[in-house]
């Protein structure tokens, strides 16, 4: 546990201004630190970003650090973490705080929230999810507003080319439907996925693969991928940029 406390400390040294993030700001996660560094490295620079099932600003607080300006719309429907995103959103007025989830159609739906809120999901937690994670348990259940991507691109005005930030627990394949034909507004999409269900009725990376295919969606490369306390492999983080515009190569 030391040796590994060790190494972060070390790879934050390497990403220009993650030891301040870490002892500044309790939303800090090195995981989405490294990611968005990662992200950026590849090439991907958005001029909006959508951060849908935004948690207490995990993302959002290493996006603002490392695209500057950007505007990022984050969606997170469980009010104990809306309440710390919109603390976080008051030091940092380039992310914009909604609080709704996303779905395949708009109304109200029951949020399972978990003992730590950034495992909660509109799904049940799956068996796997339960050996993985057995510190991770739902606590409770909540209604929520809904709403669709469609929707929201339709209200919010941004700029492309747009970034999608999918981690909604096993939900991806809903917020994806509620976009239509929308989703081809993002340049590129990071969704958090797994290739075993975590949640029940969760849709794997594999049939992920072939939905975002059908909308011109490439898989570009895993970006991260979580491990259990046991070391054994989760969810992962995946790119997927579109093949349908002709800046794309």
């Amino acid at each position: 546990m030391i040796i590994s406390k060790i190494a972060n400390l070390c790879e934050m040294l390497q990403w220009p201004g993650g030891l301040r993030l870490k002892f500044a700001e309790r939303s800090f996660s090195l995981g989405d630190f490294r990611v968005c560094n990662r992200l950026k490295s590849s090439g991907v620079f958005p001029e909006a970003i959508y951060d849908v099932g935004a948690n207490i600003g995990q993302f959002a607080l290493s996006a603002a650090n490392i695209w500057p300006g950007v505007p990022i719309f984050s969606f997170e429907p469980v009010p104990s973490a809306f309440g710390e995103l919109v603390k976080l959103a008051a030091r940092y007025p380039a992310i914009h705080p909604i609080p709704m989830a996303l779905g395949a159609e708009a109304g109200t739906a029951v949020m399972h929230v978990t003992n730590q809120t950034q495992s909660s999901s509109l799904l049940k937690l799956h068996r796997n999810h339960l050996e993985m994670y057995p510190e991770i348990r739902e606590s409770e259940t909540r209604e929520v507003q809904v709403g669709t991507l469609a929707a929201q691109l339709n209200a919010i005005s941004s700029p492309p080319p747009r970034l999608l930030k999918l981690d909604v627990q096993g939900f991806e394949a809903a917020v994806i439907r509620g976009a239509e034909e929308s989703l081809k507004e993002f340049r590129w999409i990071l969704l958090e996925t797994a290739t075993r269900p975590m949640y029940k009725g969760e849709v794997l990376f594999g049939e992920l693969c072939e939905i975002l295919a059908a909308q011109g969606f490439r898989f570009v490369s895993p970006f991260y991928i979580h491990f259990s306390k046991k070391g054994a492999i989760g969810q992962f983080d995946a790119l997927f940029e579109t093949t349908q515009r002709p800046d794309v190569r």
